[in-house]
């Protein structure tokens, strides 16, 4: 234990050494909204323990709803979610009956991880990627192993809820999605529904059968999801299409301002350095020359409204919403939901 103690601090050391010099060196940095932040206590406190807490740089701007994560699994750990629950309540049962289990580690923490994430209030969906692991290990048994007879008709119910229904949300995001290609639609029924169909006809009616059904139907939907939804929503992502177009050969010389600080999207895929320029300073700012400034929607019409001068070079159509809309998924009413982002001149 004292040599893996040794070891993560020795490894962890440049990371602190570069949190220090490129914050904790400069306490004039705004960071955050604010000067004096260090990179060190937001490295080890901050970034995750202050966000619970809700008193960190990050803070949550909504109350949030603590059975969040529990509902979040219902789709984030299909088409096991179901089982996990049952699996969860025959451990505890066990436990209070005081019968042995083969292990604690994997229910205790993986439920002391998602009672963290829930108490936080932090809505983040991809916080459960942490305790997918620990949760599989829980939910693994209930799959193949012989339960009661209650147990036996849940396990098949409510795998075949999930058998049935996820085809059944391909079909219908295709139908509402619209693409204009349908050749990976077209191939993926073919070779899940072969999968299935071997499936069938190799394998007895039992639990075996069921388990590797519920495969097929969640890689169906993911095989879906990866190379026709993404595929359709992505041009749609404003701030990645602007920093492509100003990564450019021909811009290589141009200093890029982006006005205010909420756009990190646009900083992230952009290859070169941005300089935030508050909008208030954009009637006296004297950018470079050549220089380009990124804005939203929301900051365009605020230029608009200070009768500012500049020059639109370039529009990007943007989804401004984290979240995937119906709205938007159905092609007929996308447009409702669509804003535009700019790269101006002044």
């Amino acid at each position: 234990m004292a040599v893996a103690g040794l070891a993560y601090f020795i490894f962890t050391l440049p990371e602190f050494y570069a949190l220090y010099v490129q914050f904790d060196l400069h306490p004039e940095k705004t960071v955050f909204g604010r000067q004096g932040v260090s990179g060190i206590r937001w490295f080890l406190w901050d970034s995750q323990f202050g966000r619970f807490a809700n008193n960190g740089p990050i803070s949550r701007k909504t109350p949030g709803n603590i059975l969040f994560y529990g509902h979040t699994l219902l789709w984030a750990f299909a088409p096991w979610c179901l089982l996990f629950y049952y699996a969860v309540f025959e451990q505890i049962k066990s436990a209070w009956k005081h019968k042995m289990q083969p292990e604690y580690f994997a229910l205790s923490g993986g439920l002391l991880l998602l009672l963290l994430f829930s108490v936080s209030r932090f809505q983040l969906p991809f916080y459960t990627n942490a305790v997918f692991p620990l949760f599989a290990v829980v939910t693994a048994p209930v799959c193949v192993a012989q339960l009661s007879r209650f147990g036996t008709k849940f396990r098949l119910i409510s795998q075949w809820l999930f058998i049935i229904l996820l085809p059944v949300l391909v079909i219908v995001l295709n139908v509402l999605l619209k693409p204009s290609d349908n050749f990976y639609i077209i191939t993926g029924v073919l070779l899940f529904g072969l999968a299935a169909a071997l499936v069938v006809v190799k394998i007895g009616p039992n639990a075996e059968r069921v388990f590797l059904l519920s495969c097929i139907a969640v890689l169906s939907a993911g095989f879906y999801v990866n190379t026709v939804l993404v595929s359709e929503i992505a041009p749609y992502k404003g701030q990645i299409a602007a920093a492509e177009y100003i990564n450019q050969e021909e811009f290589y010389n141009t200093r890029v301002y982006a006005l205010n600080d909420e756009n990190n999207i646009f900083q992230f895929y952009c290859t070169r350095p941005i300089e935030l320029v508050p909008i208030d300073a954009f009637g006296s700012f004297t950018p470079a020359d050549p220089s380009l400034f990124y804005v939203n929607q929301q900051t365009m019409n605020d230029l608009n409204h200070r009768h500012a001068k500049f020059k639109i070079v370039h529009t990007f159509v943007d989804y401004p919403k984290e979240n995937i809309l119906p709205a938007f998924i159905n092609k007929d009413t996308r447009l409702q939901t669509l804003g535009r982002v700019y790269l101006i001149a002044k």
